[in-house]
């Protein structure tokens, strides 16, 4: 006879414990009814313009996890990518996770008054289940959203940590993770100051930033048009050592600054260095950027030149490439990152 040890009842229910959590979240995550009838309010994701809000609703299953839901308009579709369809572009679907982690941010108590800065951002595209998105009609997106959030509270500054997965039809086309710190607009203001005098002399002139910002003041409306899609200014050849662009920051471009905005906004940095990556990989035909690891460290003024680089690359074959690129104003780091950039046409053959 072979005797089994036993193991005390309250030691099974501790493993137990935890595994019908997750079970319990994974129910509320797929039960869970997600509207798509209708906008969220546009203070909440910070924007001014109706036709750059993407989230429709905001369901809380616990104490820090969500589910959302977002449209990809019509019109988007057709402004926003230089050589890709918009919803192959990494670009669009960062929006939205943008705005996700602000509207759950709000919805769980955090003042409107608070400025977000983002300080490290990841992406990927699940690229066997982008195929999904290319056809316009199917414009329904579900995103899970697990945040984690702590707060110092000698200066109301708090630290976020948003993981983020992006289904449609159920099948998952991509996961962000975003990294950024959220504190009062005074402080925000204090340490925007403090950077500028660490980055550029008196003499530079830079304009003063506004005492505060309200987001609940809507904006006229204004209709988006098709802009120059491309947001970079080749500014040297192509060679094995050097490949480097001047960001164009147009401030009328209303995808990028649909509203007032103090520095070069992140995402255009982003879309900066899809571009850039593509077209160093220009062999690859078509390419998309794929994935993607940024990390920000100063910000971007926006009467200064901005330069974008490619700082290393492995070997450029058939599927993909992995790309090392820097942005710098006035001989200061603003960020860095990696991409991977793929051939989606071999990579599904």
């Amino acid at each position: 006879m072979v005797y089994l040890p036993t193991i005390p009842f309250n030691e099974i229910s501790a493993m137990i414990e935890p595994l019908k959590k997750e079970t319990l979240i994974a129910n509320a995550y797929d039960s869970a009814e997600v509207d798509f009838n209708q906008l969220v309010p546009r203070y909440l994701v910070h924007k001014k313009l109706l036709e750059n809000v993407y989230i429709t609703s905001i369901r809380r299953i616990s104490h820090t996890e969500y589910v959302c839901g977002a449209i990809i308009p019509q019109l988007q579709q057709q402004f926003l990518s230089a050589t890709t369809k918009p919803t192959e572009n990494i670009l669009l679907l960062s929006e939205i996770g943008r705005q996700v982690v602000l509207a759950c941010a709000h919805q769980s108590g955090v003042s409107l008054d608070f400025a977000f800065v983002l300080k490290q951002f990841t992406s990927e595209l699940k690229s066997h289940n982008l195929s999904l998105l290319q056809d316009c009609m199917i414009n329904e997106i579900k995103i899970h959203a697990l945040m984690d959030n702590s707060i110092d509270s000698s200066t109301s500054e708090y630290s976020s940590t948003s993981e983020l997965k992006f289904f449609a039809r159920d099948k998952l086309i991509a996961r962000n993770k975003l990294a950024e710190s959220c504190m009062p607009y005074k402080r925000y203001k204090r340490l925007r100051n403090l950077g500028r005098r660490k980055q550029f002399s008196p003499k530079d002139s830079l304009p003063p930033l506004p005492d505060q910002v309200n987001w609940k003041v809507q904006q006229e409306r204004r209709r988006i048009k098709p802009l120059n899609s491309s947001v970079l200014a080749i500014s040297s050849n192509r060679t094995k050592t050097v490949y480097e662009a001047t960001l164009v920051v147009d401030e009328q471009n209303l995808f990028f600054f649909d509203h007032y905005c103090d520095h070069v906004p992140g995402i255009l940095l982003f879309q900066g260095f899809n571009e850039l990556a593509s077209r160093y990989c220009a062999d690859l035909t078509p390419n998309y950027v794929t994935q993607a690891e940024l990390d920000f460290s100063k910000f971007a003024e926006l009467n200064y030149p901005v330069k974008l680089s490619v700082v290393d690359c492995n070997s450029i074959n058939l599927l993909n490439s992995s790309i090392q690129l820097q942005a710098t104003q006035n001989n200061h780091l603003l960020a860095q990152g990696t991409l991977r950039v793929s051939n989606l046409e071999a990579r599904n053959e």
